[in-house]
C-alpha cells in the first residue's frame, strides 16, 4: 500500500532509561491525537514527577504534515526538544508524543552531552514502543431506500468499508469510514446506485 495511505503510530507506550554523570534520563513514547491530549500527558508527567528538574518533549501530530513541534522545558535552546523531535522525524511516526523527564544529577553535561542524553533517551523509548500500521480512512454519510441494502451492503463487504453509524426512519442512513486507498472506487459504485445519495459531512 502506498506510504499516503498509511501511516506509523504507537500502540502501545515506550519506556527507557538513560543515566550520564549523576543524572537520570526517562524516555516516554505514546500515542496522542492532538494537542489536547498532549497538554493533559505533560501535566500528568509533573503530577507523577513533581520534583524533576525538566521535562522536555516533542510531538508529531498527522495533521501538521510534518511539521512537529519541540519544548526544551529551561534547558538551553535546541538543546532537548529538538534532539527529541528528530528522533520522531527519524522513525516516521506520526501522531506521536515523546517526552524525557530528567534529574539533574549535580555533574552539568554541556551542550553536546545534553544533546547525546535527550536524543537516546527518546530513541530507546521509541524502540521500545509498539508501533502499528495504520491505515488512513476518511468519513462518508450515505442514504438510501430500504430496497437498496442489499446492494450496499455488498459494496460495502467488497472494499472493507466500516459502518461507523446506523439510522433507520424513512430511509436508511449510514455513517462510513472509508480507506483513502479506495476512496474512489467506493464512492463511483455508490454513486451509479440509482436511489442513493452521498451527504457531505
Amino acid at each position: 500500500m502506498s506510504a499516503e495511505f498509511r501511516y506509523l503510530t504507537p500502540s502501545a507506550a515506550g519506556e527507557s532509561l538513560y543515566r550520564e554523570k549523576g543524572s537520570r534520563f526517562i524516555g516516554l513514547a505514546r500515542h496522542v491525537g492532538n494537542e489536547a491530549e498532549v497538554k493533559q500527558f505533560i501535566a500528568g508527567l509533573w503530577d507523577n514527577y513533581p520534583d524533576a528538574t525538566h521535562i522536555c518533549y516533542a510531538y508529531l501530530l498527522k495533521k501538521d504534515k510534518g511539521e512537529g513541534r519541540a519544548n526544551d522545558d529551561g534547558e538551553p535552546a535546541g538543546t532537548a526538544g529538538r534532539p527529541i523531535l528528530n528522533q520522531i522525524l527519524s522513525s516516521g511516526c506520526e501522531d506521536i508524543l515523546v517526552s524525557v523527564v530528567r534529574y539533574y544529577g549535580g555533574t552539568k553535561l554541556g551542550t553536546g552531552g545534553l544533546i547525546q542524553a535527550y536524543k537516546t533517551a527518546a530513541k530507546e523509548a521509541i524502540a521500545a514502543a509498539e508501533i502499528t500500521e495504520i491505515e488512513i480512512h476518511e468519513p462518508l454519510s450515505i442514504s438510501f431506500p430500504f430496497a437498496l441494502e442489499g446492494r450496499v451492503n455488498s459494496i460495502l463487504k467488497k472494499y472493507r468499508i466500516q459502518v461507523k453509524a446506523k439510522n433507520y426512519s424513512a430511509e436508511c442512513r449510514l455513517a462510513l469510514s472509508v480507506p483513502v486507498s479506495v476512496w474512489d472506487e467506493t464512492k463511483a459504485e455508490l454513486e451509479s446506485t440509482h436511489g442513493l445519495v452521498l451527504n457531505p459531512d
